[in-house]
């Protein structure tokens, strides 16, 4: 079974409107796991999310294309922004640790 990627397009022409995007679509932006968001959430690097209702948040549009546009091109810039975000490990840092016990 062969996996495709499908790139994600968006009309950047309405980044100014107040369009509101709920979780999934924001995922789907960044390519970002859900968990991942809430931990760069956490270390402010990430847009945090507004609250819609009782039980309902979402992000705005424009906040997560200016995030996306900023976005470093290098993998190891990435990895460098993100080494100080609990639970994310660098290729680097992965390849130098213990195998764990069994």
């Amino acid at each position: 079974m062969h996996s495709t990627l499908q790139k994600v397009s968006f009309d950047t022409s309405v980044a100014n409107d107040p369009i509101l995007l709920r979780l999934p679509r924001v995922c789907e932006i960044t390519g970002l796991g859900r968990s991942t968001i809430y931990r760069m959430m956490a270390a402010d690097l990430f847009p945090k999310q507004i609250q819609l209702g009782a039980r309902a948040i979402g992000w705005r549009f424009a906040e997560i294309l200016g995030w996306c546009e900023a976005r470093p091109t290098s993998s190891l810039a990435t990895s460098d922004a993100m080494a100080g975000v609990r639970g994310f490990r660098t290729q680097q840092s992965a390849a130098h640790s213990k195998p764990k016990r069994r």
